[in-house]
């Protein structure tokens, strides 16, 4: 069953507006990402039993298969904030190993990045830079254990060192790949530690967290800037929950010390780092808000319990999320000045939102005949 590929502007001086970005007809189809100010759509489709075909999409220039050449499958999830690259990787035998590959979306040309010095041929990259000089991602050392890696032009793949084990994890990237989060751990399959890896400091784990809460920890998304860190620890410990890194100053908040409770989840951080999604349920309905770290203060977004809220703008300003109300389902979207909104849509009645931009104005979706094909 096809889906339909939507990107939704929703300008505040105008009613939403739904365009298709036009796959093949009877294709089942998907979109992936888009660039900070969905002027670029990186997505995918596939035809009954035919190869998925990567391709990028611009409103001037339209749909473009990305190189496939020599591949049996590629596969892409992440593009550059300017949209002039995806970042992913090819495989040539599927069921196989992949290897981390960038992309041009205007020429569709595929560079494949190689392997680790002495690491077995499987990576891929979920990060590229604006100049496509830059990736970052995921690949597989000598004993078969996962190893985040960099790779430049100039210098090709190097690791991100480790903690005493190679499993490495990388969870988010900043703006120009400078700075990366994710988790490592001491020994192979040991415990989570949460990392902040830098160009100038290396692999680091995040300070701050009690003992014990290290042990069980996930940097999940750091800022633009790469100054704030924002992650998980474990519940099974007093003060699990979230926490909150700043880089620049060295400390760090959990979130027994900000003073929420247990019924409180950290759900997302913007792009600049000041503002959290959090919701709360101890309230019923379950209740959404906003919280400002700096201040400590919050906003109110919802609590009508008819809405799931899961991307944040990059200044905290919108959300996109979806109305769960059975006669009523589909995305919607919250700014500070204009409330809860429906989008809207074509196709099927049941479309989901993937993406928001950074000022809000530009949503991805995608709709489908049935809950089953989402």
């Amino acid at each position: 069953v096809a889906a339909a590929l939507l990107v939704v502007s929703s300008p505040a001086v105008a009613a939403p507006q739904v365009q298709d970005v036009g796959t093949p007809a009877g294709a089942f189809s998907w979109l992936r990402d888009m660039n900070a100010d969905g002027s670029v759509a990186l997505g995918a489709y596939r035809i009954g039993s035919q190869p998925t075909v990567l391709f990028s999409w611009t409103e001037d220039l339209g749909l473009r298969p990305l190189d496939a050449t020599g591949a049996a499958e590629i596969n892409a999830g992440v593009l550059s904030a300017n949209g002039l690259f995806a970042a992913g990787a090819s495989r040539a035998v599927v069921p196989g190993p992949g290897e981390a590959a960038i992309w041009s979306t205007i020429t569709g040309a595929r560079t494949d990045l190689g392997q680790l010095p002495g690491g077995l041929p499987n990576s891929i990259a979920s990060f590229v830079s604006d100049d496509g000089a830059t990736a970052l991602g995921q690949a597989t050392d000598a004993t078969n254990r996962p190893e985040a890696f960099r790779w430049t032009q100039a210098g090709g793949m190097q690791s991100l060192g480790s903690l005493g084990a190679p499993d490495t994890f990388i969870s988010s990237i900043n703006r120009d790949g400078s700075v990366a989060v994710g988790y490592g751990t001491m020994v192979p399959e040991g415990p989570r530690i949460a990392t902040h890896w830098s160009l100038s400091g290396g692999l680091q784990v995040i300070p701050g967290l009690p003992p014990g809460v290290m042990a069980s920890s996930t940097s999940r998304l750091v800022s633009g800037d790469g100054r704030y860190v924002f992650g998980n620890v474990s519940a099974d410990f007093p003060t699990g929950g979230f926490f909150y890194h700043d880089a620049l100053l060295g400390t760090t908040l959990t979130q027994a010390a900000a003073g929420f409770g247990a019924n409180h989840f950290a759900l997302f951080m913007s792009k600049d780092g000041l503002t959290i999604l959090m919701s709360d349920t101890s309230t019923v309905p379950r209740s959404y808000f906003l919280w400002e770290p700096a201040t400590g203060a919050t906003t109110t977004v919802d609590q009508s319990g008819e809405h799931t809220w899961n991307r944040i703008s990059e200044d905290g300003s919108a959300l996109s999320g979806f109305r769960q109300v059975l006669a009523t389902q589909g995305p919607v979207r919250w700014t500070a000045s204009g409330g809860i909104e429906r989008l809207v849509t074509l196709g099927g009645p049941f479309p989901s939102d993937m993406e928001i931009t950074a000022d809000g104005s530009t949503c991805l979706l995608y709709t489908s005949p049935s809950p089953r094909d989402h």
